[in-house]
C-alpha cells in the first residue's frame, strides 16, 4: 500500500512517525515555512522520498499561472497513492480517491474535532469556480467529514462527530526502543540526554504575536523568571517556539539552546537517568506533561507582566 504524507508542522510529522513503524518507507511532501531546510535535508537521508514545496498546492491569485501548474502536477502525483496523511484540510481536495487522514497539528485540528472550527476564505466564489473545481480537483468548501482524524486522546469528548483514531503520544514515545528513539531525535536535530540535571525555559512568541509592546519587554520577562527561580543562564537550556523567527541567542549568550524544530513531546520520555531540574514557561497548556520527568514544573503565570492577559501561576 502506497502512502504519502503532506505536512507543514513538526508535531504532525512526529505523530505520523510514532504511529507508523514503517515511516521510513513512505513518501513525503514537506511544506516550508515552519519546517526548516535543515530538517528537510535530515528527512531526505532517512526516508524513501521527500519533495519540498514553498506552500500548499492551492490557487494563488498573485501567482495564478504558476499555482495552477503546481496544482496540476500535485493532483497527478497523489493519484499514485492509496492513503494520504497530513494536513488534508489545506489541500482543498474535491474528490478523495485515496483514504485521507488529517494528522493533529494543534489548535486548528482540535477545533475541527470539537466542532468549533470556522474559516473565512477571501474571494471564495472565484476560487471555487466550476473550471477550477473540475480541472484542478479543488473545493474551498471542504467538508471535514470526508476524511478521518489521527489525534491525541485528550481531544476525545462526547461531542465528537468525526471519524477519529485517538492515540496516546507519550505512551508511544515511551514504547520506542532506545535506538528508534535516538533516530527520531536525530531527525529533529537534538538529543535530550544533554538535558539531564538541567532546566528548560520554554519561550512563547509574545512580541511576534503582538501580545507585548517590544522584544525588550519579552526578554525582560524571561530574565525576571530566571532570577525569581534562582537560575543562572548557564543552568538553562532555552527552547524557542517553533513559530518564532527571533534570534534569542543575542539575548541569552550564556545559555544552551534546543532547536525550535524539536517537538517538546520528545522530552517526555521516562528513563532511569537524571530528571530535569525545572521546566518553566510563562503559560503553556502542555506543561503538566513534564511532571513525571522533572523535579519541578512551573507555569509561571502573568501576575508580574501587566501587558499579558491574566494567567495564574501553577507548580507541579
Amino acid at each position: 500500500m502506497k502512502k504519502l504524507i503532506v505536512e507543514n508542522t513538526y508535531r504532525s510529522l512526529l505523530i505520523y512517525m510514532l504511529f507508523d513503524p514503517s515511516w521510513k518507507d513512505r513518501d513525503y511532501i514537506l511544506i516550508r515555512g515552519r519546517i526548516s531546510d535543515e530538517f528537510i535535508e535530515r528527512m531526505k537521508s532517512k526516508v524513501c522520498k521527500v519533495q519540498s514545496l514553498d506552500d500548499f498546492p492551492i490557487i494563488s491569485l498573485k501567482f495564478l499561472t504558476t499555482s495552477i501548474l503546481s496544482r496540476l502536477t500535485f493532483i497527478r502525483e497523489i493519484d499514485k497513492y492509496d492513503e494520504i496523511y497530513g494536513n488534508i484540510y489545506e489541500l482543498k481536495l474535491r474528490k478523495l480517491r485515496a483514504k485521507s487522514i488529517q494528522l493533529d497539528d494543534g489548535l486548528m485540528t482540535k477545533k475541527m474535532v470539537n466542532g468549533e472550527f470556522r474559516q473565512e476564505i477571501p474571494l471564495i466564489a472565484f476560487r471555487n469556480n466550476i473550471l477550477f473545481r473540475a480541472c484542478l480537483n479543488i473545493n474551498y468548501n471542504v467538508d471535514i467529514k470526508d476524511f478521518d482524524f489521527l489525534v491525541p486522546q485528550s481531544y476525545r469528548s462526547d461531542s465528537n462527530l468525526l471519524r477519529c483514531e485517538f492515540i496516546n503520544i507519550n505512551k508511544m514515545i515511551n514504547s520506542l526502543s532506545e535506538i528508534d528513539y535516538h533516530e527520531v531525535c536525530e531527525i529533529f536535530g537534538f538529543l535530550p540526554s544533554k538535558l539531564q540535571g538541567k532546566s528548560i525555559l520554554m519561550l512563547q512568541p509574545f512580541f511576534e504575536d503582538g501580545l507585548v509592546s517590544s522584544i525588550e519587554y519579552e526578554i525582560n520577562m524571561y530574565k525576571y523568571i530566571l532570577e525569581a527561580e534562582n537560575l543562572k543562564e548557564t543552568d538553562v537550556y532555552i527552547k524557542p517556539h517553533p513559530r518564532s523567527n527571533l534570534n534569542y541567542t543575542e539575548y541569552f549568550k550564556n545559555s544552551e539552546f534546543i532547536p525550535k524544530d524539536f517537538p517538546y513531546e520528545l522530552f517526555v520520555r521516562e528513563s532511569k537517568g537524571n530528571k530535569f531540574q525545572k521546566v518553566i514557561s510563562i503559560h503553556s497548556s502542555g506543561l503538566e506533561e513534564f511532571s513525571p520527568i522533572a523535579d519541578e514544573v512551573i507555569s509561571f503565570g502573568t501576575d508580574k507582566f501587566d501587558e499579558l492577559e491574566i494567567a495564574k501561576m501553577t507548580r507541579w
